[in-house]
């Protein structure tokens, strides 16, 4: 190849950086957005409910049912 002249683009060239540039986009955008489904979370989340129901008892008042 002359140098100055850029080489011509092979046929599978296009489709393979079109798929795996949507490849990337498409996991970024699905991992980030998943749900926080971690045993520490869910272990917050009851303790958190107990003292609410633990204060609600304290003050008299029935807790609600989710």
């Amino acid at each position: 190849m002359p140098p100055g002249e850029s080489r011509k683009w092979e046929d599978r060239e296009l489709p393979c950086y079109v798929t795996s540039f949507l490849t990337v986009a498409i996991l970024g955008v699905g991992l980030s957005a998943k749900p926080d489904l971690t045993l520490e979370t869910w272990a917050h989340h009851k303790a958190l409910d107990r003292l609410q129901e633990k204060d609600l008892a304290a003050a008299g008042q029935v807790p609600r049912e989710l």
